[in-house]
């Protein structure tokens, strides 16, 4: 795999953890959505290290 597609692929996945948290804050669910932003905060975290 290119190291163009494996971070494309990797933006991809940071930004469907970024619309889960979106889903959970829209229907209030906080406590999901915290869990789910630690989670979006890792992976963005290391996302921006490999770049």
């Amino acid at each position: 795999m290119l190291i163009k597609d494996y971070m494309t692929q990797e933006h991809r996945v940071c930004d469907e953890e970024f619309a889960k948290i979106e889903e959970c804050v829209n229907v209030g669910n906080f406590e999901k959505a915290k869990a789910a932003f630690e989670a979006f905060k890792a992976h963005t975290l290391k996302h921006f290290a490999q770049e």
